[in-house]
């Protein structure tokens, strides 16, 4: 095709699929219900390291070689819309079960994302030109702005939101 640059995903339930090891003591901190600060730093991403699904680790770095042999700019997105199972399992929470984690609206998701964006960067960074946080976020904005909810579900004051306008 001739293209010269790439933006690709990079999973984060691939990486770990089972729930990320608490955070080291001191590294995080959380006035209300609001995350004021994430450090992450060398003893945390060894922990993570040795939770990471090693198989997906060195699949992304056989990709992303590839692709810098290749001379391609590599984009790499790390957020486009899906998250793990341990941190919001829509099927639950669509049926109104909001007992266990509800995704985004819980302060330990913004948590361990930044703690797996820190990872990624730290394993990748050899290989990565550019970072991009979320993918779409123009659209996601505008739509949650309009109400016109495009995200599979969303959870509000413990009320359970379906996709699409009320």
């Amino acid at each position: 095709m001739g293209l010269d640059i790439a933006r690709i995903n990079v999973e984060w339930s691939r990486l770990f699929p089972k729930p990320m090891p608490e955070p080291p003591s001191g590294n995080v901190e959380v006035v209300g219900d609001k995350v004021v600060k994430v450090d992450v730093d060398e003893r945390d991403l060894r922990k993570l390291d040795e939770a990471v699904n090693r198989a997906a680790l060195e699949h992304y770095r056989a990709i992303f070689n590839d692709l810098k042999n290749r001379n391609i700019f590599l984009i790499l997105n790390l957020y486009h819309w899906p998250l793990p199972i341990w941190v919001h399992d829509p099927i639950r929470v669509r049926k109104g079960d909001l007992s266990g984690p509800t995704g985004w609206l819980d302060v330990k998701t913004v948590i361990n994302f930044a703690r797996f964006a820190a990872y990624v960067a730290w394993k990748f960074e050899d290989l990565v030109d550019i970072y991009s946080t979320m993918n779409e976020q123009r659209g996601c904005l505008e739509r949650l702005y309009q109400r016109q909810i495009r995200l599979p579900t969303w959870v509000l004051k413990s009320r359970v939101y379906e996709e699409g306008p009320d």
